[in-house]
């Protein structure tokens, strides 16, 4: 598990959903966790299946670059998932 301060020094807090690239692929994980939630080939499907994890959870998706840098924040605390997902 990663820890607390580590996660809120990249920009997350815990539970938002990161999409990161590790091993040739692009993965979603929730923030404080190991497991992955997906892999893709793409990470413009990767991006899309996180900003839809990150919808239904009500969390940040943090997008991450190929260097690991951190490319894009985006909130969807409060944002009415249901019109989000439908659109």
């Amino acid at each position: 598990m990663i820890e607390g301060s580590a996660i809120r020094e990249a920009g997350m807090n815990k539970g938002d959903i990161e999409t990161y690239h590790a091993g040739g692929l692009w993965h979603n994980r929730v923030a404080g966790e190991n497991w992955v939630l997906s892999s893709h080939e793409l990470k413009d499907e990767a991006r899309l299946e996180g900003t839809r994890y990150a919808v239904e959870r009500g969390v940040s998706h943090v997008v991450r670059y190929l260097s690991g840098r951190l490319e894009s924040v985006d909130d969807h605390r409060d944002c009415g998932a249901a019109e989000l997902l439908s659109s």
